[in-house]
């Protein structure tokens, strides 16, 4: 059957856009949008105008663009965070009940424009700009899941299932008030909040322009075509609108004591902190109920769903992805078997609640040149999809695996003072180029992560198999002290040994969650500082020093159920 959301009419395509645009993020409605601003009645979002700025949002730009935060109504600070992709995907695999492993959605996640990967994460609030391609994608993304949502829709008694329509028993089926109810129920699931009176309104209004514009076009109101092109239209509207694109946060009326002081967040908002902080995804009922009953702002009561969504499978998978993405997988280089492996590593570690030096110095398969296997204690820094994910040709892979080991793995920054001049790797042996960098101006910059890469000089560069003959750099490596890393190593059972047993690899992974949990990077005034050391203390003396007691320590905190203005 021909819908008439698939007409060509065009009258009624541009009415359509025009009332889209009216209270949308859609293409052509905005040419970019750095930030959002909320009106009072917190029921439309604006487009600020554009910085001039043509690149997305995955182009690793390090600027620190204007955020121009809306205002409640109270015109207390708002900020806003964009739902990353795999948010945006699971978000509306929720709101329309589609799988998350459905074809259909794996195939939009693809074509969502790209976005920046900031230290091992993408929900950095900072750098997700909105702008012209990513509204484009989440149209595209809006059109083909509402295709999806409504393709098993073929009869009136379809359409009424599908909306959980109610027949009385003297009138029947009244579709078009079903339309109206859906929708208002959609936007509070979708806003993972009550939806407002206005917003509610908004609907009745949405679907009576859509009744409008049916009758100019002389289409039969109470025909199925438009009792399916309401529908369509409302959820649309939902999936583009504003309050499900982006993270609200606006905290409770009785503002702080002054402009910097701290909000404490609504029952709701703890609840979608919560929930997207260890599944990605948006609360579940269990978590609605205690929004409901207001007893979220208790940690014993954060802690139960945080116990009990992090043993969830979308829990589990959530942590998995992060961790890869922190380690630096590169999908296009690691196979099945290796990727595979390296999810199990993960989820046994996690799931055994092991130590944070298990990470590092746990016993691993390793397979050898000669295609023989041994356990080898290097843990995760022995895995095929992390050795091989860091080999970067033609650049020596112990200068590459070296350099992301220090920044991504213990957090430690690089001198700013490297020498302009660089050495010709390719005419050059790696043993060659290694001994160069021992002596200044190389020596000022690789002095700081040669050593650390040289650990892995092992490992074949182009196979990423082992070889336990001698290294060829040498036996021994002399790391530069960073954070209290610190000691002679003579490969990566050593390498990991130190990391595993130091004070600055544990911080560095608690860095991590710190900014996952807060979607943003650290002050760079030091604020930050004291909140992240007492995290770290009480991790670290709670004598659990596994993924899963960080995780609660994080939602336990008091700084969980506040908003920092």
């Amino acid at each position: 059957m021909t819908h008439i959301a698939q007409d060509k009419n065009r009258k009624l395509r541009r009415g359509l856009m025009s009332i889209s645009c009216s209270a949308l993020l859609l293409p052509g409605c905005y040419t970019g949008i750095s930030a959002q601003q909320f009106d009072d009645e917190h029921d439309s979002a604006a487009g600020s105008a554009s910085d001039g700025d043509e690149d997305d949002a995955g182009d690793g730009d390090d600027r620190d663009p204007t955020r121009t935060p809306g205002l409640a109504e109270d015109h207390t600070p708002t900020p806003l965070a964009r739902l990353t992709n795999d948010e945006f995907i699971n978000s509306v695999a929720v709101l329309l009940d589609i799988p998350r492993d459905s074809e259909a959605l794996v195939q939009a996640r693809g074509n969502l424009a790209a976005e920046p990967n900031v230290g091992g994460l993408f929900n950095d609030a900072d750098r997700q700009l909105i702008t012209h391609v990513g509204i484009a994608s989440y149209s595209g993304v809006a059109s083909t899941m509402t295709d999806v949502f409504l393709a098993e829709v073929a009869t009136v008694e379809d359409l009424a299932l599908r909306m959980e329509c109610p027949q009385d028993a003297e009138d029947g089926l009244d579709l078009s008030s079903c339309t109206r109810q859906f929708g208002a129920n959609l936007l509070s699931k979708a806003f993972r909040r009550d939806a407002t009176d206005q917003e509610i309104a908004n609907i009745e209004a949405l679907v009576n322009e859509v009744d409008d514009l049916l009758v100019e076009s002389d289409q039969d109101l109470a025909a199925f075509d438009s009792h399916i092109l309401r529908l369509r239209t409302v959820v649309r509207y939902v999936l583009l609108s504003a309050d499900f694109l982006l993270l609200v946060e606006r905290g409770t009326a009785d503002a702080a004591d002054g402009p910097r002081a701290p909000i404490p967040l609504t029952s709701a908002e703890i609840a979608t902190r919560l929930s997207y902080f260890i599944t990605g995804a948006p609360p579940d009922e269990a978590l609605m109920v205690d929004v409901h009953e207001g007893r979220l702002s208790d940690p014993s009561v954060r802690l139960e769903h945080a116990d009990r969504l992090l043993d969830s499978e979308a829990g589990r998978a959530q942590l998995t992805k992060t961790l890869n993405s922190w380690l630096g997988i590169d999908a296009a280089t690691v196979d099945a078997e290796d990727a595979a492996s390296l999810s199990t590593f993960i989820d046994e570690w996690f799931a055994e609640e092991k130590p944070f030096e298990d990470l590092y110095k746990a016993p691993v398969s390793v397979v050898h040149v000669d295609e023989t296997q041994t356990e080898e204690p290097f843990g995760v820094l022995g895995l095929r999809a992390f050795v091989a994910s860091h080999s970067a040709f033609p650049t020596p892979s112990f200068i590459t695996r070296g350099v992301f080991v220090v920044e991504r793995l213990l957090c430690s920054q690089l001198p700013s003072d490297i020498p302009a001049e660089a050495l010709d790797g390719e005419e050059m042996t790696p043993l060659e180029v290694f001994q160069e960098h021992a002596k200044e101006p190389c020596a000022t910059c690789h002095v700081v992560f040669d050593n650390y890469g040289a650990a892995f000089q092992r490992f074949d560069t182009e196979t990423s198999r082992y070889d336990p003959e001698a290294n060829e750099l040498g036996d021994s490596f002399d790391l530069l002290d960073l954070g209290g890393v610190s000691g002679v190593v003579g490969g990566v059972a050593d390498l990991g040994r130190v990391m595993g047993q130091s004070e600055r690899a544990p911080a560095c992974l608690a860095e991590l969650w710190y900014r996952k949990a807060a979607r943003r990077g650290l002050d760079a005034g030091g604020e930050d500082d004291e909140a992240l050391d007492a995290l770290i203390k009480e991790w670290q003396g709670s004598g659990n020093t596994s993924m899963k007691s960080l995780m609660r320590s994080i939602v336990t905190a008091e700084d969980f159920t506040l908003l920092f203005p």
